[in-house]
Parts: C-alpha cells; structure tokens; sequence
C-alpha cells in the first residue's frame, strides 16, 4: 500500500539522520497506529456491499452521481478480454474482465462541455488522468470480475481500471502499468470547485479568496507529475484558514490536514502538521500555481492542495506534501 509504504519511509530516513531516540518512538508509535488502523479500514472494505463508485467533478447536472459495486454489477455490463502489464511469463496470459466500460458510464452521468480529461482516484490517494477523448475512443472499463470471480484487493479489486492491451496494443506504451488504477472509488470530471472544510465549516472558493493570501516559491514535493525546479505556490496561510474558522492553535497542537481518498477519512491516516509549524512558518493551502499563477488541475491534485516551505524543520520528513486537499482539523492536547 502506498501510505504505509510512505508511513515506513519515513522512520527509515529518520533513521538515517540520527534523530533521537524519543523521536524513534514517537514515530514508531504513530507508524504502529497507523498500520493498524489502515489494516482494520481495509479489512472494511472488504465488505463489496460498501464499495461505493462517485463521479464528480464537471458533470453535465454539477452534481455528484453514486452507485453500489452491487448497482454497477446489475447494471449494463460488458467483458473485455486482455493481457495486463503484470504478467512477465511466457506465453502472456489473458483474463476476462467483466465490468463498466468507462465510455457507458459517461454518457449515463453526462460529462459538462468543455472537459478533456477524467482523473481515477483509487481508495488509498493514488490517482491516474486519462484523456477524455482516449476514454470515448478506446474499450477501457472500471472491472470489478476477473474470470468469472469478484477482483480481489491484491489484484486491484474491487474496482480495477482496465485498458485493452490485447485488442488495442497501442494502449500499452499509451498506458502502462502506473495507469492501472487499483481499487477505483472516485472519478471525477475535469475540475472540482475549491473546497475545504475546517471543524465542520466549509470554505468554498469565495470564502478562500476573502482571506488574505501570499506565495512561496519552493521545489514541491507532490509525488507525481509536477516540475522538479521551483515552483511559485499561492494561497492562504494555514494559520490564516484556522483563524477564519475560530479554531485554536497553540503550539502543542496537531494540525491535520486531509485529501479526499477514503482511506484519508480517518483522522489518525491524514497528514499531520505540528501547531508550531503552522504558527510560526507559511504552510499553505495552495490554491494556485505557477507564473502568471493558474488554478491547479485535478490532474496535478488540485484544485487545493499543502505546501510547505522550505524553512519549517522537518528532520525525519514527517509532514507530506499533500494533494486533494478536503480537510483540516485540530487535535489540542
């Protein structure tokens, strides 16, 4: 799993920086926690009857749409027979897969004019952009069987995007294995609206720009698909969104900021910023990139995502920088 993958990094790079040995446990600890809860969340999931598909985002209505895994399978199903990136043997095998193909699911929820892309957001924050004019022209399907079986969650299941290597072979270098997208929960149209909701308050893009706002210009850390120089990163102080939603901070608290993946939900995942970084440095929740700046698109996790600057402390890489922002919240001792 991508996060725990991530939650383990960073006790091996602090390792790696002599932290001290009260640093070595708390991380532990938290890892430990973590671990656990995402085992428990996972376990959960399990149940297919509680998988649920939400298409959003520049639907033709601007509303979201919602199925059950159990609505989509009694729904207009197809099979679509293909190899997979994953096979190396000889010959390569090919696997029936029964699903939605994505082509059908658009033109069920309607797509707003003017969209050209369609990003998949799997359970645990990963997420692939797709072209909408590759998805109306290829057979590429959200599958939820696999040879006459429900997809397992090692095989990408419940829900797995599929493309059609066997019939299209040109999808292949189009869209190898990092497009696969395991265990599909969202899709979402285009863009979103800026939304985040701080201690039960939501801010929308309105109330975001009434705040005041300010730049940093830092080498990100997002983990896919942004430039690797510097990047000038505008919109409103953390500390700043806190204040507008009278929310405390002192600087024993932890800040916990939240993407919109499932797996995110639960608090004790989110990422987590110490109080002091939030009071004394310009952690932001960026609604704009770039120079002139532009809203950040949903293929490069907006449209709000954190960044931190380069002047907050961060020995062991504890705090990460995050995508998809939908939340914060505050934990006080």
């Amino acid at each position: 799993m991508i996060h725990l993958a991530c939650t383990l990094g960073v006790v091996l790079l602090a390792c790696a920086r002599r932290p001290s040995e009260a640093e070595l446990a708390r991380w532990r600890r938290e890892a430990q926690r973590q671990n656990a809860a995402s085992l428990a969340r996972h376990a959960r999931a399990e149940t297919l009857a509680d998988w649920a598909l939400v298409v959003s985002g520049e639907t033709r209505s601007r509303a979201p749409w919602r199925s059950t895994l159990a609505e989509l399978a009694r729904g207009p199903t197809t099979v679509l027979r293909t190899r997979t990136p994953f096979q190396n043997t000889a010959p390569v095998p090919e696997f029936n897969f029964r699903g939605i193909s994505v082509a059908t699911l658009l033109d069920r929820v309607g797509v707003a004019d003017g969209v050209t892309e369609v990003t998949f957001l799997a359970y645990d924050g990963y997420f692939v952009t797709v072209p909408l004019d590759d998805l109306r022209h290829f057979p590429i399907m959200l599958a939820f069987e696999r040879n006459g079986s429900p997809l397992a969650r090692a095989d990408g299941g419940p829900i797995l995007l599929v493309f059609p290597h066997t019939s299209h072979p040109e999808t292949l270098p189009r869209f190898a294995e990092n497009f696969w997208c395991f265990y599909v929960t969202d899709v979402i149209l285009g863009s979103s609206e800026p939304e985040v909701t701080v201690a039960g308050r939501t801010f929308r893009a309105a109330d975001l720009a009434a705040l005041p706002q300010t730049s940093i210009d830092v080498r990100v850390g997002y983990r896919l698909r942004w430039p690797a120089g510097r990047v000038r990163l505008g919109g409103v102080r953390v500390r700043d969104l806190l204040a507008a939603a009278n929310v405390a901070v002192t600087p024993t608290s932890i800040v916990r900021v939240r993407d919109r993946s499932v797996v995110d939900r639960d608090l004790s995942h989110a990422n987590r910023l110490d109080g002091d970084d939030v009071l004394r440095h310009d952690a932001l929740v960026v609604l704009r990139y770039g120079d002139p700046p532009r809203p950040i698109p949903t293929s490069l996790g907006g449209p709000v995502t954190l960044g931190i600057p380069e002047d907050i402390p961060d020995p062991g890489q504890r705090i990460r920088w995050t995508v998809m922002v939908r939340g914060i919240e505050v934990q006080t001792p």
